[in-house]
């Protein structure tokens, strides 16, 4: 019992000098406003191709999958509306649709090593998004298992 007082002791100065942890960060808006999704569901669809080694079908499940997910959560009141599958090659800020997108040759290659790049459009006055995809890296393995 001793050694676990010891170990509570020792713990206790780390546990009151950090500071709490979050998985995320408030993006805000030039003006200062905070960037948040308005109106509710959000619209997605998500691209034809899926990476090598991976079928269309399951890359599509599982994007379908993790909005569901997302929606599911009872302490949460946000909210996705699927639009399907789109064949544009490369992210469109223009409309209005969140798309996951495999890229095809075109990824940046400043970020070759991001599994991922978000692409979001919002309006500086008000923080709302307007539109933001999703460009998932094909140069790396993809699995749903």
């Amino acid at each position: 019992m001793v050694r676990c007082f010891r170990l509570v002791l020792l713990a206790l100065p780390w546990c009151l000098v950090t500071s709490p942890a979050a998985g995320y960060e408030l993006l805000k808006t030039e003006l200062g406003k905070q960037v948040r999704w308005s109106p509710l569901p959000l619209r997605f669809k998500i691209h034809q191709a899926a990476p090598p080694g991976m079928s269309a079908v399951d890359f599509q499940a599982a994007i379908r999958a993790a909005h569901q997910a997302w929606s599911n959560k009872a302490c949460s009141k946000f909210a996705t509306q699927d639009l399907g599958v789109v064949d544009q090659p490369n992210p469109n800020d223009q409309d209005s649709i969140n798309t996951h997108i495999f890229a095809v040759g075109n990824y940046p290659p400043e970020d070759a090593d991001a599994a991922a790049m978000s692409y979001e459009y919002y309006w500086p006055e008000t923080g709302q998004v307007l539109d933001a995809d999703v460009m998932y890296n094909p140069a790396l393995k993809w699995s749903t298992t």
